[in-house]
């Protein structure tokens, strides 16, 4: 049994991140989209995870992140 979620991605490239309801065994994961990448690397969400953030944007998206 597992006792955490199984989900197949990280939370930070995730459409769920902000709000998962993802339980024991669950996967919901489901790929964020650009735009709620961007939000979060302007918020700050996922400080440990922005360098990931920023490669799914380019190689998903084909966009190139700067922070301003």
């Amino acid at each position: 049994m597992i006792q955490f979620s199984d989900c197949s991605g990280e939370c930070a490239v995730c459409a769920c991140g902000d709000a998962c309801a993802a339980g024991h065994g669950d996967d919901d994961y489901c790929p964020a989209s650009k735009e709620q990448l961007i939000s979060r690397l302007r918020r700050g969400r996922y400080a440990g995870n922005t360098q990931l953030m920023i490669d799914t944007l380019k190689q998903k998206f084909d966009y190139s992140y700067e922070n301003s």
